[in-house]
């Protein structure tokens, strides 16, 4: 093979509003048939997130690796060479850095078609076969799981998750079966990526509605191809009242589609793919209602993309919300039971009011919180303290849209939030009926699944060496990963960088201050903080100086009214750096910054770039640090305390002493 040297090719990040995006796009098109469908989007969002790489030789591209991180692993989503440089040891090097840059991952996993030119390539790259399954195109064709090791102890988390189910009208499944005018944005559905994340499905309904076809040759075709799908009716009939629930939230459409709906949820869908306009219309009331996504077939390519690139936690869908926790009163436990109810999982009301009530009864044992959009109830929980451990015993979001998916993410923080503030060493999740977006959240946030029904995290609070963990991190960026996952807990001896940034005020204000109240969904004391990912905008700083995974502290400056003299406020993990021009960052995070396009262009240098921080999971201090403060530490080990004027690094001792002053979550 050649070296490096011999090929004068080099391997780049492509960031994003790169020049280079637009010819990995012309490549992609030119090479769809082995690459599948992925909406420009997908492109760039790799490209801000730093998981878009090239090959470039001489100013021309010869290939791309575009790769998700979800959990512990990498996932490749396309690794394509031009046809000029195949053979020429391109794909190698591309993957080679895949892994140089995320070596503290289990490895990297990708899923190919058997019968595509690429499975011969893979053994060479050091991949091997995991596991096979049949694809859901026509031609059935096989698909072989890769997995390329990185040497870590345990490898079975590897193993595929478990898929969401997506059941699809008779439209859709016709499309799927014989070409139609509309069956090219259905058979996407059909991509071997998909097929990774949901599990298409029927129901009776399909059955029923293929045999009333006419036309003999067309009705054994899509009878047959329906005998080949999971079928999600449990028995000929559903339940009555599901079927006119949905024909309340949906009456412009007919009576078979709400049976079909109905049919859905009852099997447990997650998502009901058609193309049926008023069907779509009622979309939305019978996903808060129901708990199931009404959604057209390119619309649930879109979220599933948005979905594996960025984690299901979408920040944007809360700003604008007015959402309020509170204690559930007696009186609407029958609204909290219809509601929260999962009906996707045979959960029968009875049993859910069975649990309620002992816990509305016993208001000094147990927490009864129902969460309000407006008038609109979107969740809840229950919970108590037993044993130095926070047991939840009911944890649900009504629906599983992207509003859905973002509270259930903050809201299984928010357990994990009140354990550490309260000094409880575990949090137990112990509800029978979790909804997907809760059982998403709870892999998401690092909780471990111990049976069906139990869900485990360990809470630990204060500074710890790496090395007291079980499996200490091996370096900078997978003790980053393990702080980030045991979170409140700060981790010494990896040299995790720490920056202090100077911010103003009035943009201290915007991100975590008086915005705290703005970004809560529930009160402090019921344990859910503020909007878990914000961005912060400045000019770029020469090289790398600052770089991702770190940590910032907040030092907000003084010189204003309430605000005389700076003090150390809050600390929060560095996700990203990324640089580009003002309008494509202000485009792609607008929905976490404080700030205004305008505001942004002011921040960029003579070249016309600017710098975003992203940064999540901000701890605001209980015990600010004054000015007067910061100096008597420094002088205690044997410094100087100046506030910094552009960032700068702290070393470990000293992000040490201020944080054990400063956090609520150390010991004094």
């Amino acid at each position: 093979m050649p070296s490096t040297q011999e090929l004068t090719l080099t391997i780049a990040q492509v960031d994003l509003g790169s020049h280079w995006i637009k010819e990995i796009l012309d490549l992609h098109r030119a090479e769809k048939r082995y690459l599948g469908f992925l909406p420009d989007a997908g492109f760039d969002d790799r490209a801000a997130a730093g998981t878009l790489l090239a090959a470039i030789r001489d100013d021309h591209l010869l290939g791309y690796v575009l790769y998700d991180l979800p959990g512990d692993r990498v996932k490749i989503v396309h690794l394509c060479v031009a046809p000029i440089a195949r053979g020429e040891g391109v794909a190698r090097l591309l993957i080679d850095e895949v892994s140089d840059r995320h070596r503290d991952r289990l490895g990297i996993q990708l899923s190919c078609r058997r019968s595509f030119p690429a499975a011969n390539l893979w053994p060479r790259l050091e991949f091997r076969p995991i596991g096979n399954r049949p694809g859901r195109s026509l031609e059935g064709h096989l698909l072989t799981v890769w997995f390329r090791d990185h040497g870590h102890p345990d490898l079975f988390s590897a193993v595929e998750e478990e898929r969401d189910l997506v059941a699809v009208d008779q439209m859709v499944f016709q499309d799927l079966v014989v070409d139609g005018d509309h069956a090219e944005e259905s058979r996407r559905l059909f991509d071997d990526w998909v097929q990774e994340l949901v599990e298409l499905c029927v129901t009776d309904k399909v059955f029923l509605e293929s045999n009333a076809c006419e036309e003999d040759a067309l009705r054994e075709a899509l009878l047959t191809e329906a005998r080949e799908w999971r079928n999600l009716s449990r028995s000929s009939t559903v339940a009555s009242g599901l079927v006119e629930r949905v024909g309340e939230l949906a009456p412009q459409a007919g009576e078979g589609d709400h049976q079909h709906v109905a049919a859905a949820i009852a099997g447990g869908a997650t998502y009901f793919v058609t193309r049926d306009g008023l069907l779509l219309e009622g979309s939305e009331a019978i996903g808060a209602a129901l708990g199931v996504n009404i959604i057209r077939p390119e619309q649930l390519i879109d979220r599933l993309d948005r979905a594996r690139r960025v984690g299901l936690y979408e920040p944007i869908v809360l700003q604008g919300t007015q959402i309020i926790g509170s204690r559930l009163p007696a009186a609407d436990q029958d609204e909290f039971t219809a509601t929260l109810l999962n009906n996707g999982s045979g959960e029968r009301a009875a049993d859910l009011r069975q649990s309620l009530r002992p816990a509305l009864a016993d208001p000094s044992g147990h927490e009864v919180i129902a969460l309000r959009d407006g008038s609109r109830l979107i969740g809840g929980f229950i919970r108590r303290r037993c044993d130095q451990r926070l047991h939840v015993e009911f944890l649900r979001v009504a629906g599983t849209d992207p509003l859905s998916r973002a509270v259930a993410r903050q809201l299984v923080f928010a357990q994990r939030q009140t354990a550490a503030s309260e000094r409880l060493g575990e949090v137990v999740v112990e509800d029978s009926h979790p909804p997907s977006p809760i059982r998403d959240a709870l892999r998401a946030e690092g909780f471990e699944r111990y049976d069906a029904n139990r869900w485990s995290c360990l809470i630990e609070t204060g500074i710890l060496a790496g090395s007291e963990f079980y499996e200490p991190p091996a370096d900078r960026t997978s003790a980053a990963a393990l702080e980030r996952s045991h979170w409140p807990v700060k981790l010494t001896g990896k040299e995790i960088p720490t920056y202090m940034i100077s911010i103003h005020p009035t943009w201290a204000e915007g991100l975590f201050d008086e915005g705290l109240a703005a970004q809560t969904l529930l009160s402090r004391e019921l344990g859910l903080g503020l909007s878990r990912e914000h961005v912060y905008y400045r000019s770029p700083l020469p090289g790398n100086f600052i770089d991702a995974p770190a940590r910032i502290l907040w030092y907000v400056k003084g010189g204003r009214v309430g605000h005389e003299e700076g003090h150390l406020r809050a600390v929060s993990h560095l996700a990203a750096v990324l640089r580009g021009r003002p309008e494509s960052l202000h485009r792609r995070f607008s929905q976490l910054g404080a700030w205004t396009l305008a505001q942004v262009r002011n921040a960029a240098d003579h070249s016309g770039q600017v710098m975003a921080l992203r940064f999540l999971d901000t701890e605001v201090f209980d015990h600010p640090l004054s000015l007067d403060e910061l100096r008597l530490l420094y002088s205690e080990a044997g410094t100087n305390f100046q506030a910094p004027q552009s960032p700068l690094q702290i070393d470990e001792q000293i992000f040490s002493r201020l944080y054990r002053q400063s956090s609520a979550y150390v010991d004094s």
